[in-house]
This record gives C-alpha cells, sequence and structure tokens, in this order.
C-alpha cells in the first residue's frame, strides 16, 4: 500500500472507525425545510379556550307534591314508592316532610355548586311562579338560571306541555305555558324536568326555542342565544316513572344529584348474592365528597374520571366543550345524566336530554366503575361491623382504577400509531393531577402524550389541561419542575396566547428561576435540556406581549441570556438565548439600551462565528431585532458600524442558506433605516461611476453623509441579489426594485432625473472592477428594468435588450401606483421555524432508527445490498487487467456532448454533464434517462464538477460550477422530487487572475469535509456539519489549480494540481502557512487529473495534458514510474479499487492500463497496455470514467450515440 498507510489502516482507532455509525451530511432539519415551509409554519392551534364561559348563579327548586292528595290520572301501586329527596314522606306531618323535602333538595344540589344561589318553591300557585321566574332572570342578568320542577303531585304535562301548579287555595290545577315560562326565565336556562311525560315537556319547549331563533335570525337581532337552553328529562313521551317501593319516587333526581347513593343502591339491587351481608337501609360510605383519600370522596372522583371520559369519546368536541366545560353545575348535571341513562333503562324508562345524547350505558367503562364499587363495598363491612373504626378507615385499601388507567395509558404510549387516534385514558389523566400521589408519572405520561405532535397537544388544551398545569406553577416541588418545562414549551409552541396566563401569577418567573440559576434539575425521565426549554417559554412569553418584556426586563432577563450565549456548551441554549433576547428587545427601546450598556450586542456578534448554522442564524435575527428597534433619535453609531461590519462580513459568505437568510433580513431592516443615506450611494455612483471622472470626488461626496456601515449594507443588498440560492436572490431582487422604484419615484419629483440624462447609466459597484464586455451575462429578469445594477456583481452584466434611457423609467414610474409607505420590509419566519423543534417527537428516535419503520427497512437493506454488491466484485478487482473492454452493455444519446462522469457505487446511476451544462441522470443498466437539470441558467456557469455525498445511504450529487458556486441536489434521480437543499458560493467571490476557468472540488465522506479550489490564491476547506470554511490553505503558487484530490479517510492529506504542471503536496493538520509539504514539478503542462483510490493500493496517479501519467509516493519527492501513452491526453480515469487506468486521446480510442506489476518502489516500469478498443464511430472522445466497483467503463464521445458504458468480460484471454 502506497504513501505508509498500512500501520494507520490496520490500527484499532481505524478499525473502530469502520465499526461506528455511517455519518450523513445535509440531512439535518435546516436542510429538509422546502421554502414553503417558511411562509405557512404557525400549526392549526383549535380555540380551546371558553368564551361564552357561563355560571349558573341562580336556581328555582320547584316542588309540586300535595302530599297527601294524588294526581287524578295516576293510579299507584301498593305497595308504592315514599322517598322524595331520600325523605319518606308517609312517615311524617304534610307540612314538615314537604319542608325536609325542599331542604334536602337543596343541599343534593350544593354539593354540585356551591355558589348558586337557591330558591325553595313548595307547592307554588300561578302568580307566585310568574314573580319569581321574573325576579330570577332580572338578578341572573345574562347567566344561566337552573330550574328544576318536580311534579310528582300534580297531573302529567299536557300534550302541548303546560307544567301544573296550585292555586291559592290548593283547589285546582293551574296549567303554565311554556312559552309564558320561557319568557318569564329567558335564556341562558337549564330545565329538570322530574315528572311522568317529560319528554312532550322537552320536545314542546324546543319548539318554543327553535320558533324563537328563526325569529331572531330574521330580525338579525344580536341578543343573547336563544337557543342557550338545556334540558334534562326524566323520562321520554308516554313514559311514567317508576313507582318500586325500592326506589326513591325522584330517581332522575337522585341520579342528578346522588348519584353515588343511588349506584350503590342499584349495584345491592342487582348483586344480593355478592352483598348479602349489606342491606340498603345499612349502607353509609364514610368521607366526604371533597375529600379523595376517603372512600366516599374516592367513588366520587373515579365516578366522575370515568363519566368525563364516555363522554369525551362519544361526544362531538363542540358539544362536549359546551355540556361539560362551559358551566360547572352543566357538567355536573351531564355526567350524573349518564348515569340516570344506565339505570332507568332497567326501569322502562328513557331519560332524554336537548340537546339530545346518545345512549351511552353500553361503555365499558362502566364495567370500571362497578370493579370499584365493589371494591369500595368490600371493604365496607369491615368498617361497619368493626369495633374500630377509626382503625378500620386507617387499614382501607384504595382503589386502583387511577394507577390501572395510567398503565393503560402508558401502553398506548408506547404503541401510539400514526393514524393519530385519541387515547381514551385522556381524561382520566386529567383528573390523575389532582392527586399528589399519581401526579408525577401522571404528568410525565402527558409530557409523553404531548411530544407526539400538535395534535396531541391540541387534544389535551381541549379536553381543559391548561387551568391544572397552570396551577402546577405554584408548586414548590422540585421533582415537578423538568416534567413541568417540557410540558409547557409543548403547549407554548403550539399555541403561544397563554402570555397574559403566565404574567397573571408571576408564572414566568418558574421557568426564569430555571433558566437563570446554575444548579441542575432533579432527574427525570425525560433527558433534555430544560434550561433551553426555558429560553423557549420565556421567548413566547415576551413575543409581542409589551408587559412581558417589561417583566422579563425587571427581572433580569438579558444578563441571565448573556451569560447562556457566551457559556453554555449546548447549541440548543445559545440558539434560544438569543431568540429570547430578540423578541425581549423587539420594539423596546429601553431594553436595546440596556443590552448596549451590559456588552451584550457585542456578545451576539461573537456568536456569528458559531460553529452551529441555527445558532448563527439566530444571532443575526437577533441583531436584526435590536437594529430595527431602536429610535432614530438613539445614537451609538460606533458600536453600530461594529456590529454591521462583523454581521454582513462574516454572513455574507456563510455557506448556511439559514445564515444567509436572516442576513437577507438583516439588509432588508437597515436598508430602511439607511435610505437617505443608501440613496447617497446610489446618486453618487451613477454621478461618478463612468471611469472618466476620478474616484475622488466620489469619495468626497460620500464621506460628507456615509458611513462604511452604509456602504456595507448597500453592498451585501447587491450580492444577495446573485445568491446561489432562488429564494434568498429573489427576496432580495425584489427588495432592491422597491428601494429603486421608491428612489427613482422621488428623484422625478424633485427633478434629480435631468442629471442623470446626462451620465450614462452604466455605473459600478464602489470597489469592485467591471468585467469585459465578452464576460457579461442576462441579469435576472426582476432587475432588468434597472440596467445600471448590471455589473454590481463579478459575473453579470448588461442585458440582452438595450439600455433604455431615464424617461422610459420616468414613463413607468409615473404609471406606478405603490406608494412609499407601501415597501414594507419582509418579516423573518426564523423564529416559526425554530419553534417546530417543539412540534416534533423529540422522545422517540427518528423514523431511520425505528426498527420496523419503513425508512429503517429501507436502510436496512440498502446496507445489505451495499455490502453484497462489495463482496461480489472484490474477485473482478484481480481480473479486470486479464479480460477484455470492448463488451458494450448499453449505448445512450445524450442531449448534449458529455464533459465529464460518474458512476454511483451502488445505484444504477450514472451522472453525465454536458457542454451546456446540462446534468443527466441514467440508469446505465436500463439505458434509461431518469432526469435532466441544469444548475444554473447562466452561461458562464459552466459545470466543473460532481461528487456523490452519502452513497452509502439516500445519495446526494454536489455540483459545482465555475462561478465557484457548489450546489447540492436532494432526489437528484427524479424530476419531480428533485430539490436544492444547499448552495453557497465555496471559492472567490472576485477571481485573482483575468483568465480564471478553473474550479474544482473534492468531497471526503469520512470527515464530512469539501475542498475546493481554483483561480485564486487558497484552497478552502468547508466542514459539512458547520457549514462554514474552517481553514485556507495558501496554494503558494502563481498558477490555477486544476485538479484535486485527497486521502479519503481521515483526510488530513490532499495533493493539487495546477496549470503549470505542478503537484502540490498540503497536510491541513499543520499551520495554514505551513499547510505545503511538497512540490513535484516533474509534468511540463497543465495538469488534466490528479487521482488517489480510495481502496486497493492507494495510488496516486497524475495526468498532464501532453499525455505524460504519473504514479506518486507522497513520502518521495519523485515518482514511482510513469509513461505516455500518447502525445496528448483528453480523458483519463482510475478504478477506486482495482489496479487500473483508462487514458484517451481523444482520436476514438481508450486503453485500459495494468498499472499493479510493479517490482518495488526503486523500479520504475512502463504499465502493461492491456487493451485499446476503438470506440464505434471512431470519433473523438471527451470523457471517461470507471465503475467504482464493477468492471464496468463508461465513455463520452463526439457520436450520434455519444454515450457508451464498456465491461470487461472476465473470460477474454
Amino acid at each position: 500500500m502506497r504513501h505508509g498507510f498500512e500501520d494507520e489502516y490496520n490500527s484499532e482507532a481505524y478499525l473502530s472507525l469502520l465499526d461506528q455509525v455511517f455519518y450523513m451530511y445535509y440531512t439535518e432539519k435546516r436542510h429538509e425545510a422546502r421554502d414553503e415551509d417558511f411562509e405557512s409554519l404557525q400549526p392549526n392551534a383549535i380555540d380551546w379556550r371558553m368564551k361564552d364561559r357561563l355560571k349558573t348563579v341562580s336556581a328555582a327548586l320547584v316542588i309540586c307534591l300535595n302530599i297527601g292528595t294524588d294526581p287524578p290520572d295516576i293510579i299507584k301501586p301498593d305497595p308504592c314508592c315514599k322517598l322524595e329527596c331520600w325523605v319518606d314522606i308517609s312517615a311524617q306531618p304534610s307540612a314538615k316532610a314537604l319542608e325536609n323535602v325542599g331542604k334536602n333538595l337543596q343541599q343534593q344540589y350544593e354539593t354540585l355548586s356551591f355558589r348558586t344561589r337557591y330558591k325553595q318553591y313548595l307547592d307554588p300557585h300561578y302568580e307566585t311562579t310568574r314573580k319569581f321566574c321574573t325576579s330570577l332572570r332580572r338578578s341572573a342578568k345574562e347567566e344561566r338560571i337552573l330550574f328544576h320542577y318536580n311534579g310528582h303531585g300534580v297531573p302529567k304535562p299536557t300534550l302541548s306541555g303546560e307544567i301544573w301548579v296550585f292555586n291559592q287555595t290548593f283547589t285546582q290545577y293551574i296549567p303554565v305555558p311554556l312559552h309564558e315560562l320561557h319568557a318569564w326565565l329567558g335564556c341562558p336556562t337549564i330545565y329538570v324536568w322530574e315528572c311522568n311525560n317529560a319528554g312532550n315537556v322537552l320536545r314542546n319547549l324546543e319548539r318554543i326555542v327553535e320558533r324563537d331563533r328563526t325569529i331572531q335570525d330574521m330580525q338579525a337581532v344580536k341578543t343573547q342565544v336563544a337557543s342557550d337552553c338545556i334540558q334534562l328529562a326524566a323520562c321520554s313521551e308516554g313514559q311514567l316513572l317508576p313507582m318500586n317501593p325500592r326506589l326513591p319516587c325522584d330517581i332522575f333526581t337522585s341520579c342528578l344529584t346522588t348519584p353515588i347513593d343511588i349506584a350503590v343502591r342499584f349495584y345491592l339491587g342487582q348483586n344480593t348474592n355478592q352483598t348479602h351481608y349489606l342491606t340498603e337501609s345499612t349502607v353509609s360510605i364514610p368521607g366526604r365528597l371533597q375529600e379523595r383519600r376517603t372512600p366516599l370522596g374516592e367513588l366520587n372522583w373515579i365516578f366522575t374520571a370515568i363519566t368525563d371520559t364516555i363522554a369525551w369519546n362519544n361526544l362531538p368536541r363542540s358539544l362536549f366543550k359546551r355540556l361539560f366545560r362551559q358551566d360547572l353545575m352543566v357538567a355536573a348535571l351531564f355526567r350524573n345524566f349518564l348515569l340516570s341513562q344506565r339505570l332507568l333503562r332497567f326501569y322502562g324508562c328513557k331519560p332524554v336530554s336537548s340537546p339530545l345524547l346518545p345512549e351511552l350505558y353500553h361503555s365499558s367503562l362502566w364495567d370500571s366503575w362497578d370493579l370499584a364499587l365493589e371494591n369500595c363495598l368490600c371493604q365496607l363491612s369491615d368498617i361497619l361491623v368493626g369495633s374500630d373504626t377509626e382503625g378500620s378507615m386507617r387499614s382501607f385499601r384504595h382503589s386502583t382504577f387511577f394507577a390501572d388507567q395510567l398503565t393503560a395509558f402508558e401502553i398506548y404510549l408506547d404503541r401510539a400509531s400514526i393514524a393519530k387516534e385519541p387515547p381514551t385514558e385522556l381524561p382520566i389523566v386529567l383528573q390523575v393531577l389532582l392527586s399528589q400521589v399519581h401526579r408525577l408519572r401522571a404528568l410525565v405520561l402527558l409530557s409523553k402524550f404531548l411530544d407526539l405532535g400538535p395534535w396531541a397537544v391540541n387534544l389535551a388544551l381541549e379536553i381543559g389541561i391548561f387551568p391544572y398545569v397552570l396551577k402546577l406553577l405554584q408548586s414548590a416541588a422540585p421533582e415537578l419542575r423538568p416534567v413541568l418545562v417540557y410540558i409547557w414549551a409543548r403547549l407554548l409552541a403550539v399555541d403561544g396566547s397563554c402570555q397574559a396566563d403566565l404574567l397573571k401569577d408571576n408564572g414566568f418567573a418558574y421557568f426564569f428561576q430555571i433558566f437563570s440559576s446554575g444548579c441542575a434539575l432533579p432527574p427525570s425521565n425525560i433527558g433534555f435540556d430544560y434550561k433551553a426549554m426555558c429560553a423557549f417559554i420565556l421567548t413566547s412569553f415576551c413575543r409581542d406581549f409589551k408587559p412581558a418584556q417589561t417583566a422579563c426586563l425587571n427581572i433580569g432577563l438579558l444578563e441571565s441570556a448573556q451569560i447562556q450565549i457566551t457559556g453554555a456548551d449546548n447549541p440548543l441554549l445559545r440558539q434560544w438565548a438569543c431568540l429570547a433576547i430578540a423578541e425581549l428587545c423587539r420594539g423596546y427601546t429601553k431594553a436595546v439600551l440596556h443590552a448596549s450598556r451590559i456588552g451584550l450586542l457585542t456578545d451576539l456578534c461573537t456568536l456569528i462565528g458559531d460553529p452551529v448554522p441555527e445558532v448563527r442564524a439566530a444571532a443575526v435575527y437577533t441583531l436584526a431585532s435590536i437594529l430595527g428597534s431602536r429610535e432614530k433619535a438613539i445614537n451609538f453609531i460606533p458600536l453600530e458600524e461594529f456590529i454591521v461590519s462583523t454581521t454582513i462580513s462574516q454572513s455574507l459568505l456563510d455557506g448556511s442558506i439559514l445564515v444567509r437568510r436572516e442576513l437577507l433580513m438583516f439588509v432588508s431592516k437597515l436598508s430602511e433605516t439607511y435610505r437617505d443615506k443608501l440613496e447617497a450611494i446610489l446618486l453618487a455612483s451613477i454621478l461618478y461611476g463612468d471611469g472618466k471622472t476620478a474616484q475622488r470626488p466620489l469619495n468626497t461626496l460620500l464621506a460628507c453623509v456615509v458611513t462604511s456601515a452604509h456602504s456595507l449594507v448597500w453592498s451585501a443588498l447587491l450580492v444577495l441579489c446573485a445568491d446561489p440560492y432562488p429564494a434568498i436572490a429573489s427576496a432580495s431582487q425584489l427588495i432592491l426594485a422597491k428601494f429603486l422604484s421608491c428612489t427613482l419615484n422621488q428623484w422625478v419629483i424633485s427633478g434629480i432625473a435631468a442629471l442623470l440624462r446626462k451620465r450614462s447609466l452604466r455605473t459600478v459597484l464602489p470597489g469592485r472592477r467591471p468585467l469585459s464586455s465578452g464576460n457579461m451575462v442576462p441579469y435576472p429578469r426582476q432587475l432588468r428594468e434597472f440596467p445600471w445594477l448590471y455589473k454590481y456583481r463579478w459575473n453579470m452584466a448588461s442585458p440582452r435588450k438595450p439600455i433604455r434611457n431615464v424617461e422610459y423609467y420616468e414613463h413607468r414610474l409615473g404609471q406606478s401606483t405603490d406608494s412609499p409607505g407601501e415597501n414594507k420590509s419582509p418579516r423573518s419566519n426564523f423564529l416559526e421555524w425554530c419553534m417546530r423543534y417543539f412540534q416534533e417527537p423529540q422522545m422517540r428516535p427518528p423514523e431511520a432508527d425505528e426498527p420496523g419503520s419503513i425508512e429503517y427497512n429501507n436502510r436496512l437493506w440498502k446496507r445489505t445490498r451495499n455490502e453484497r454488491i462489495i463482496l461480489q466484485t472484490q474477485p473482478q478487482k484481480e481480473r479486470g487487467a486479464k479480460g477484455s473492454w470492448d463488451a458494450l452493455q448499453s449505448q445512450v444519446v445524450n442531449r448534449a456532448l458529455v464533459s465529464s462522469l460518474l458512476f454511483h457505487q451502488f445505484e444504477n446511476h450514472l451522472i453525465a454533464v454536458g457542454i451546456d451544462n446540462s446534468v443527466s441522470v441514467w440508469d446505465h443498466k436500463r439505458s434509461l434517462l431518469l432526469n435532466r437539470f441544469y444548475a444554473d441558467s447562466s452561461p458562464s456557469a459552466r459545470v466543473t464538477g460532481i461528487k456523490f455525498m452519502n452513497e452509502d445511504d439516500t445519495a446526494l450529487l454536489a455540483v459545482a460550477t465555475l462561478d465557484g458556486v457548489v450546489r447540492i441536489y436532494k432526489n437528484y434521480e427524479s424530476a419531480v422530487r428533485i430539490r436544492l437543499i444547499a448552495a453557497w458560493q465555496a471559492g472567490e467571490a472576485l477571481p485573482t487572475h483575468a483568465a480564471s476557468d478553473n474550479f474544482v472540488c473534492e468531497w471526503l465522506q469520512g470527515c464530512g469535509t469539501m475542498l475546493t479550489a481554483g483561480d485564486f490564491r487558497t484552497i478552502k476547506i468547508w466542514q459539512a456539519p458547520r457549514e462554514v470554511c474552517i481553514s485556507e490553505i495558501p496554494v503558494r503558487s502563481p498558477s490555477s489549480v486544476t485538479s484535486i484530490t485527497a486521502e479519503q479517510v481521515a483526510g488530513n492529506v490532499f495533493v493539487a494540481g495546477f496549470g503549470d504542471g505542478s503537484l502540490r503536496v498540503y497536510d491541513r493538520r499543520t499551520a495554514n502557512r505551513d499547510g505545503m509539504l511538497s512540490v513535484w514539478r516533474n509534468h511540463k503542462s497543465p495538469i488534466l487529473s490528479i487521482n488517489m483510490q480510495r481502496g486497493g493500493d492507494r495510488e496516486l496517479v497524475s495526468a498532464s495534458k501532453d499525455g505524460e501519467v504519473k504514479l506518486w509516493d507522497i513520502r518521495y519527492s519523485q515518482p514511482c514510474y510513469g509513461f505516455k501513452p500518447g502525445d496528448k491526453l483528453a480523458a483519463v480515469s482510475i478504478h477506486e479499487h482495482a489496479p487500473l487506468l483508462s487514458t484517451s486521446a481523444g482520436n476514438g480510442e481508450f486503453s485500459v492500463w495494468d498499472i499493479s506489476n510493479v517490482d518495488s518502489l526503486e523500479r520504475v516500469r512502463q504499465g502493461k497496455r492491456c487493451k485499446t478498443v476503438s470506440s464505434p464511430l471512431a470519433m473523438n472522445i471527451t470523457a471517461l470514467c470507471f465503475h467504482p466497483h464493477r468492471m464496468i467503463l463508461a465513455v463520452g464521445s463526439v457520436a450520434e450515440a455519444n454515450l457508451s458504458v464498456f465491461e470487461c468480460d472476465h473470460w477474454s484471454k
């Protein structure tokens, strides 16, 4: 093996390197983002807040029993039910019984809503009913009223729905028409009909409400919504209430107000064998409803969770929000209404409601309720019969319902499908947050659910999670901090409307304390940088919210963020610390001045050189926000000049599209601020830029009004107009066009246009040399109306159309309807794009790393295929020098003459570059054209290099053009899916030699670096993860680089060939000025190709245009051996792994040479000529390329079928 690589390649370090994960480049989120992703980035947040939240402030409890007198239309059996509100009305005097019934009913309702004002109306007469109904509406105003009607002592409602009350002497039943009752009570109202034939009342009242709604719609009256009328009826039309003596007479009311008591009685009645030791009269579950650790409180808690979950999983979201989240009283009644559906159906009754609810008694969660109830009742016998009641209570075993439901929720999360099906346990998780026992586990599971994406966050907000997590910010428990930070980051990433809520109780201070503290958080199941999340939360808090900006400035957010951007190791934290500063200072002059005083602006400038592109872009975004937020009266020009010069000089030629996009926003903001200064620069360029006038008047004129910062902004805007990334270039051109339109319009009005008529409109940018007319190309279409810009970039000049005079622009501007005030700067969406990080799953591995996923399986298949190809081609390499190379595999017609070729290592892709700068992608086995595209529409942008990246996986195609630009394409083989993911100025912006026509590159996959060189003084080393030039090694040659190659493993040593025939070896591990190790001057003509094999013996082969071919070892100053296959060479290619070399003099023949038979390094012997093959049409050959593994050679020629693929016949002798 050449160059002494044996020891290095056989070392343990190198072998372990081969076993490591294969790194891919240009696959980050910033490369996956499309241009349209920056236009609409906000997720579809739902309207989860209850804007029309209501309260049931008043309640009328109307009880018409007339105890002792049965209604005439009801025949009661004997025995019959006797309990009304759990009061035995037959065991007490009538008046006392009626009073106790009313008292109990009010107490039962108070367990649902204690703040509601209740008023009992016992056996009322008509006039009393009218008065108290109208009085309730006056006192309630626009809030909700509860009207509970118990009609067990009056006849059934009439067919028209009239209910009955009494006259003053209790000698007659007086009907109350529903339309009058509805007029008295108005809306919003909730009616509870506890009477026979209650469904008839509900149906008739619905008709009245619908009629009123229609009248309001016709009159277009904007009053309280007439349809906000809710009804609960004990039975359907024509049905009678059950009169079972074991049941209360008002069983429907019992279900609505005392669900636990009636559920226990129902369970005991249905399961007499299992609970024979308990009777309905002896059951009294100890505890209080509000205390969840007592048996009664735990049952009530479980019942609430189950009924809430049943409704959530079966009702439309809008109906659920209205009935279960708008009003506490309504929510409690409808939860208990679900129980009435289950119980009353056993007794032939069907409770109904308006709005109509489906029958939900069949839900499987009712089985969980029965289990919880049985667990409680089984232990209740020990408590009731035991002598030590308090001791028995302490030994009470709590239900495992919530723990089991959390386990089910955890199983759902482990198997969460892509279908985005909502989990059935989500409302139960919400209830678990009320328990300190399960709270931490519930929060962790909730954070995992929110991690699924914005749809999960919307579901959690819709179910009502926000008040709970807001309340938890007042908790001092340290174990809750990590998970609360994660949950809040997810919430704010989807819905940023929570700023006022965080400010109200100083909830933002919870996150500021974590962000600014130096201590680490307690360990958590979520292993993320919580400080970065806190920075994001504070950023969202300050965004376009002046009270939040003031609060964060007073609490010291700028000082804390300054510490993070200078000392944080995590790039995500540095990024969001910058963005927090940006949102705090945006439009807030006081914060800008404070940032300037503490030296924060200087620290931000240092971040422009950060190794992470997102951090660099965040720094530019922040500086743009700060400079764009200052008032014109504020003067800190020296610092501003430093910021402008640092930002533009370091970011203008940044390799990251993301950074240059933000630089454009930075320049756009400053172009508005410096408008008058830029107009002066433009005017001076037109007046003195024709080359006939000395430069001194120009400098004198500009020095009076502008500074270097103004000139830099103008220069940067012009350079960005020709950015290699189309979206940046078009946006820059639009900004410039608006500026020029406004400026020209002002000049025409002020009479400056008369001066312009005397001057040529063709000017140059100060400090740049104009190009010769032979090197001019059309300028982008958007700027053709402004011809003096044609020379502002080194590779662009006058258009194909003749230059128009000033009158033409006066005429066009006279027709313009745009005013200067309408020319607003474009808005950056960088913050919204960064927020997507917290909208995407972070707890799960990427799909490509998830076993079983499509992408994972595809990658695994590719890896297996690649290994198989390598193993299959190993024997071919030994026989490649013995076979015949005249077997034609395929032959196609490329649209243009081929100038260079490139095989993919594992796919059947052959890239052919035409002399018209087209890039064609062929399937060489099927002779099929897959795609053809142009890297640049400019004729001067000749394609000078093509390289594959990430070949072991999904390959990318890097295309280098003569103007020094490198473009990287994804899905290059598809005309539909091809996409430009990276483009940057990899070479010098301005050539140093007049005869410049070289720009070459070399990609090193092993270390993720790209070498670029050409007709400029340095070799640039670009690092793909950073997307910056990390080193510039002087070439130390007056000639231009024509070819470059490098050792592929470590990438430290590389060799460049020059136009003067010299070869130079460089080592990037040394200091830049000492990077050149040696010079070889054995060639006498320009180097055509220099190439070091990836495998095999790592042969280093150079070829010059005069036909000389030499093999080198970098340890020696002389070639190992050499030969001359002809008087000249037009094309040459070396096999990456086999000792084969192909050459052609361009005369229609190519030769394949065996370069392996060398006895020793000291003995130089000519390589053996294996075979000379004539092309079919004996036309000139323009390109040669070996397949990296297979014995295949592609040949491009000047022929009708100008692209041929030959393969070696291994059985030829």
